[in-house]
This record gives structure tokens, C-alpha cells and sequence, in this order.
């Protein structure tokens, strides 16, 4: 076509002929190369949209602005504790220049932490974190050099900046919607946002909103935490979840994730770790003992409402009607599915009471002294099994302690 116009027009049989035609296909190249920077077209259904693909100022302030009265209106009538220091939600705001109040689990794979990290997040005006580190998959985060990267994203999200976190959001995109809807405040405002809520500049401010932050960590060691309990920065209370290894490890034999990697199939690996777990806890307790926990998970499952009273004392919180609520709605029946938390906890908690002595016996072989650490009873007599109460009572964590009374043996940590 291009070459019938040009024979019928005598200005391009002229000696500028070739040049004009170079001219004009560098034109036609040109734009054809502009990047598409703000928005881009799509067609559906015959007609035309305009996507935008990053936000705009006014819908940036627009949407600030709206959860920002979200978090008002939830707390209205919002108190903190008589001995609590903290007399006002600026106090907890970091876009006022406060100390957001931030609560870290670590535990293990199928130890209750889910359970747990719902019932803090069902807590009003909390943003939660769920497993930052699960692009490591069935492996443990526990020397160098992923525990170096580790390091760097806490620092990162524990800041609200998420100006370096390229390979974490792009992550984050493609996680299923069980994973994302546990962000509550996000999953509500970014269901129709797409990747824009995916944008370092809109979730810098974003998480700046909440004056609560709760995160769950389970491939994560706890002595890695230790920065971050001592930086004075951070205003930063540590739970750490355990679990009967026999119920992790029963609960774990359950799903094929878990079979590829010996960090989560081996419970040599798992026992391993919660022995040195116990070790920086003795420490922890030391030096930080307002700011540190330990829970065990049947202690919580048998008694919900006692354990999360203790929880959110020792969160320097008030137990709200919402965390009520949660509680009421959640230990009574099971539904939900594995990772569910609708659901009988007491039962739950006890269920790995029902598979195979032998299976039982070779956790016990391999756990031995953490089960004995987290102070659980070791079972010898499978007879009267389903009536069997995994729990020593009076539990704490100490640097001398008893292996069993009738072996006569003390250890030291």
C-alpha cells in the first residue's frame, strides 16, 4: 500500500524519495517504542478500559484517607490497661512519629500458630504479617547467609519501608488467597486494586496506619530475634509457641509439602531446633522478661480464654470484645479444613494420640530430651492411651531442671 502512494505522488520520485521514506518509518519506529509508563489499554468484551497501573495522588490520598478513619472508628472507645504506659493510639503510630505496638510469634510448622496468630489479629486495628519467610518453603532459617536476608526484610517490614523488598512483594503477588486474605485491612482495601497494592510507595504508608502489627514466623530460629529485642527502636514482644513434638509430627506426617525437605519430615531436624530454642529462651527470659513468653500450645487449646487473658496482659493490652468474639466462634467446632481454626482445640490439640504406638515411639526416640524440656510426659504404658495428659503442670522455663524424677538425672542448659 505504502509503495501504490508513494508511485502516485511525484514529490517522492524526487532525489529525497529514500530519505523521507527512512524519515517516516523512524517516525512510525519511535512511537511505536514509547514505554507505557502511567496507563495502558486493554480490549473486553468490545469495548475499550483504562487500566492504570500505578495510583494516582488523589487516589492515594483518597484511599489513606478512608482507612485512616477505619482505624478511628474501630477504636472508638479504645482503652489501654491503668499500668500500661502508653495513654494514647498516637503513641503506637509511625506516620506520628510513634512506636507501633508489634507482636512476634515464632514456632514451628503445625504447632497452633495459626490458631494464635488469628486470635491476636482478631484484636481491632491490627495489621498481621503471615510467614514473611515462606518463599524458603519446608527449609529452617537458621545461620547464614539466609539468615543475613532474613535479617535485612524484618529490618524492612518492622519499618515500614518497603523501598528494597522486590523479591518479597513479588512473592507476596502470587500467594494464594488463604495467605492473603489473613491481611485483613489489605485484603479489604486492595481486592479490586490489583498489583498496585503491591507498590513499595503505597504499603510504606499503608502499614504506617495500624497502631497494632502482628506477624508469624515458623521457619524463622529464635535467637535470630535477639536484634530486634534489643534495639531500642522497636516497641517489640516475642511469643514463642511450642508444641508436643509428637502432635508436630503427626500433624506434619499429613501433608506432602512437608515430605520434601528433612527440616520439617525429620524430626531429628525439628527436635534439634527446640532444643536450641529452649536454650535462648533461658536467656531471653533473662534479659527481656517483660518483652519475652513462652506458650505452650495445649495449654492454650485446653484453656483459650485463660491463656489469651495472659497474652494480652502480657502484651500490655486489654482483652476486647472482637478477641472475645474470635474465641467464642473458634474452639468449639471444627471446620475449615487443616489450616482452619474453626475448630475443637482441645481435640485438636490431642488428636496425634490416635495414630500408630510405633509411629509414637520412633518421635519419642528422636525427641527424648525436648520433650522432656518443654515439660511433656513420656508416654510408657500405650494401654490407656486416649486418657493419657501429655502436660506437665507448673511448667517454666529454667536453667536447672529434672529429667524425670524416678531416673534420678540433672541437666544443665
Amino acid at each position: 500500500m505504502l509503495k501504490s502512494w508513494l508511485a502516485r505522488n511525484a514529490i517522492f520520485k524526487a532525489k529525497y524519495t529514500k530519505w523521507a521514506f527512512l524519515a517516516l518509518l523512524a517516525i512510525v519506529s519511535f512511537i511505536s517504542l514509547l514505554p507505557l509508563t502511567r496507563k495502558y489499554t486493554i480490549v473486553l468484551n468490545s469495548s475499550t478500559k483504562e487500566v492504570h497501573n500505578t495510583w494516582t495522588g488523589e487516589e492515594l490520598l483518597d484511599t489513606l484517607d478512608a482507612e485512616r478513619k477505619r482505624i478511628q472508628s474501630a477504636l472508638v472507645n479504645f482503652t489501654f490497661p491503668t499500668e500500661s504506659s502508653t495513654r494514647s493510639i498516637k503513641e503506637l503510630l509511625l506516620e506520628e512519629g510513634g512506636a507501633q505496638h508489634m507482636t512476634i510469634i515464632i514456632s514451628y510448622w503445625r504447632s497452633g500458630s495459626t490458631f494464635l496468630g488469628d486470635i491476636l489479629n482478631s484484636h481491632p486495628a491490627t495489621v498481621y504479617f503471615y510467614e514473611p519467610f515462606k518463599s524458603y518453603r519446608a527449609q529452617q532459617i537458621r545461620s547464614p547467609p539466609h539468615s543475613e536476608e532474613a535479617y535485612q526484610l524484618l529490618t524492612q517490614l518492622l519499618n515500614s519501608n518497603y523501598s528494597d523488598t522486590e523479591a518479597y512483594l513479588e512473592f507476596e503477588k502470587n500467594r494464594n488467597s488463604f495467605v492473603k486474605q489473613k491481611n485483613i485491612p489489605l485484603h479489604r482495601v486492595c481486592k479490586h486494586k490489583g498489583a498496585k497494592c503491591f507498590e513499595p510507595h503505597f504499603l510504606s504508608q499503608f502499614m504506617k496506619l495500624y497502631p497494632f502489627m502482628v506477624m508469624k514466623i515458623t521457619r524463622l530460629r529464635l535467637s535470630l530475634i535477639e536484634p530486634f529485642l534489643i534495639s531500642l527502636r522497636y516497641n517489640l514482644r516475642v511469643i514463642l509457641l511450642v508444641r508436643d513434638p509428637r502432635g508436630i509430627m503427626t500433624s506434619r506426617s499429613h501433608h506432602a509439602w512437608c515430605n520434601k525437605d528433612p527440616d520439617c519430615a525429620q524430626p531429628l531436624h525439628t527436635c534439634s531446633d527446640m532444643i536450641a530454642d529452649y536454650a535462648t529462651a533461658i536467656r531471653f527470659s533473662e534479659m527481656f522478661p517483660k518483652r519475652f513468653m513462652v506458650l505452650r500450645y495445649e495449654e492454650l487449646a485446653f484453656e483459650p480464654l485463660k491463656k489469651t487473658r495472659e497474652l494480652f496482659r502480657f502484651m500490655g493490652l486489654k482483652l476486647h470484645r472482637s478477641v472475645l468474639k474470635f474465641l467464642l466462634t473458634h474452639t468449639k467446632f471444627k471446620a475449615g479444613g487443616a489450616f482452619g481454626t474453626f475448630r475443637n482445640s482441645t481435640a485438636t490439640a490431642l488428636a496425634w494420640r490416635t495414630t500408630s504406638p510405633e509411629r509414637i515411639l520412633n518421635i519419642q526416640s528422636q525427641c527424648e530430651i525436648a520433650i522432656r524440656l518443654w515439660g511433656y510426659r513420656f508416654i510408657r504404658n500405650f494401654m490407656d492411651l486416649q486418657n493419657f495428659s501429655p502436660l506437665k503442670p507448673n511448667f517454666t522455663v529454667a536453667k536447672h531442671f529434672r529429667l524425670d524424677a524416678e531416673e534420678g538425672v540433672n541437666c544443665k542448659i
